[in-house]
């Protein structure tokens, strides 16, 4: 609790609030932190978090795990709209400012983005399967003999590609109507299909993978498509269970134990869909 009540105030501070005096609204399951004259956005803010709490717990087995949820309200810019969710310190920060991009359709941000950042929370907490850190490296060396041998293996506590987390996180606010599979992101990936232009299974491992253009929210789009995907092909329990099934090494085999095929096939299943839907048009 101590980690996660400092980096909201450090967070706060970092974002030009150092002088300012910071409030507290209190719930059964948050903290929302604020400063003054974010009053308003942050009874928002908390009135959200505890209107989604029990589905979204409830979805992802969240209540056996719980710990506090701190959430750092900023309004300090009104350019920039964003929120992060670092799940490690159960904290999050909303921006009271929201994301206006053309790429994405007109949504009620404050609900969005509480809803995307708090799935972040449950189901990272949940994929890396109560691991004591999160990263570790296994040595096992060997000397004065010859040859000398060192081997070294890393050890990172999650396993899941950037495609499932954002993915995931924008369904969770499908669930309560807070997003939705809109006509700006069904052009992109239209576009992408009938271009050839998809970012491969690897690519959507990470948001740094091809640079250039909007491929970072191809990663997004793409892995949103994903579990609306699963939802309509396999039923919208499967990919709540996806979350469950996540590997210590690996988010592939999650793909076969919950939807019986392996991760390449998947891919190549939902590919072939793509194309003879959008082919149609």
């Amino acid at each position: 609790m101590r980690r996660a009540i400092f980096s909201a105030i450090a967070a706060l501070f970092l974002a030009g609030a150092a002088q300012a005096q910071i409030k507290t609204i209190v719930t059964d399951h948050f903290r929302v932190h604020y400063t003054l004259g974010a009053e308003g956005t942050a009874r928002r803010v908390a009135e959200t978090c505890e209107e989604v709490f029990p589905t979204l717990a409830a979805a992802y087995d969240y209540y056996d795990d719980f710990r506090t949820i701190h959430v750092i309200v900023l309004d300090n810019s009104d350019v920039l709209g964003n929120g992060w969710a670092n799940y490690y310190s159960n904290t999050m920060a909303i921006w009271a400012t929201s994301l206006d991009f053309e790429l994405r359709g007109s949504h009620d941000w404050i609900k969005n983005v509480v809803t995307h950042e708090l799935t972040h929370i449950m189901t990272l907490n949940k994929a890396r399967k109560k691991w004591p850190f999160q990263f570790a490296l296994l040595s096992v060396s060997r000397f004065d003999s010859n040859p000398d041998i060192t081997f070294q293996f890393p050890l990172y506590h999650l396993n899941a590609p950037r495609g499932w987390t954002e993915g995931i996180a924008q369904y969770g606010a499908q669930k309560f109507g807070y997003d939705t599979w809109d006509s700006h992101r069904d052009m992109l990936l239209r576009m992408a299909v009938l271009e050839d232009d998809l970012l491969s299974w690897e690519e959507m491992g990470t948001v740094w993978d091809r640079m250039g253009k909007f491929y970072g929210e191809f990663v997004y789009n793409q892995g949103y498509a994903m579990m609306v995907y699963i939802h309509e092909q396999y039923g919208a329990e499967k990919v709540d269970e996806l979350t469950h099934q996540i590997g210590s090494m690996s988010f592939d085999p999650a793909i076969r134990r919950v939807l019986g095929i392996s991760a390449d096939q998947f891919y190549a299943n939902w590919v072939a869909f793509l194309a003879e839907n959008y082919g149609r048009l």
